[in-house]
Formats: C-alpha cells, structure tokens, sequence
C-alpha cells in the first residue's frame, strides 16, 4: 500500500480474480470508499505525485506480456495509458517532479538474463505527453530525481560491469516552460 502525501487516501492492489491478481484500488481513509479505477492493466508499481492528484502506475496488460505506464487521476479514477515497454521488464525508478506535472522514469531498452542493461530516461507529463530525454545504447541510465523544477541527476553505467556515474540533466531552454526540452 501506497499513502497519499496528505494521509487522506491509500493506493494498493486488491484481489478480483485469477485473471485480474493486482487491481488498483484507492481508499478514503476517512470514509472507507474505495475507487477501483479501470486501468487496463495488473497494478505493480504505484507512485503518488507530490499534490496527491496523480497516481503513476507500471504493471502488466491483462493476458498479455506486455508492461505498461498509466496514470491515474486519484479523486475520479480517470486514467490514461503513457507508455509501453519494448522488452518486458518494470519501469523503474519512477520520480515525480515537485510541480506535479510530470513524472521522470527509466526505461529498458535491452535485456540480458531478464537483467535491463540498457535504459533510457523518458518525462511523461499529466497531460499525456512524453518526450525521451536520453538515448543511449549500452548505457544503464538509473536512478533519476528532481533536484528543482528543471534539473534531475541521474546514475549512468557503461555495460558490462562499468563504473557508475552521476549525470545532471536539464530540461528547458531560456524563456521556455520547464518540460520544454
């Protein structure tokens, strides 16, 4: 289970059937509703935006070897689907910026023995759109998080076996909105 930022709700995963293992659910603390949005997919990984509007949700398609990002509206249970994977793995290591309007993520681009060793950073905004903010081919790009509203740091490893390191990415250019890139 998942708190919101202000208490008041708790995001998890409910049992509905064999098919349906992991559905999204969303309680009022206060009230005991529950909101059970239809996301088309096995909720795995929940991530609250920082003003508890949004729910980020990696998971599964039902019947389908397929991993998928959604993002849910908490009061409504509106979604959308953002993205799909080109390998099945997670998404991984997913931030929300401080604004709340876009969340930051690692997507797999290869795989080797079920290991992701080589991602991308990608930006997915509430409102839908997305833009990849890095592309490399034998980089593990990780672990990325905001620092301000245009600035996220992020890990880098060359693979095989290479050292990490600690990269600075910043989005926007002069006179732009932050996600401008």
């Amino acid at each position: 289970p998942r708190w919101s930022p202000d208490g008041s709700r708790i995001a998890c995963t409910v049992w509905k059937s064999i098919e349906r293992p992991w559905a999204l659910s969303i309680i009022d603390v206060q009230t005991g509703g529950r909101t059970e949005p239809e996301i088309g997919c096995l909720a795995a990984e929940m991530e609250w935006s920082p003003d508890g509007r949004w729910i980020a949700v990696g998971g599964t398609m039902y019947r389908r070897p397929v991993t998928v990002l959604c993002m849910v509206r908490a009061r409504g249970g509106e979604s959308r689907m953002l993205d799909s994977l080109p390998v099945f793995t997670d998404y991984d290591d997913l931030d929300w910026s401080p604004d709340s309007r876009a969340i930051v993520g690692t997507r797999a681009t290869a795989l080797s023995a079920e290991d992701p060793v080589a991602s991308d950073l990608w930006l997915f905004e509430t409102n839908g759109k997305r833009c990849q903010l890095t592309t490399t081919d034998a980089v593990l790009e990780g672990r990325p998080r905001w620092i301000n509203p245009t600035t996220i740091v992020y890990l880098a490893t060359e693979q095989p076996g290479g050292d990490e390191h600690l990269r600075v990415l910043t989005l926007g250019l002069p006179g732009s909105t932050p996600y401008d890139t």
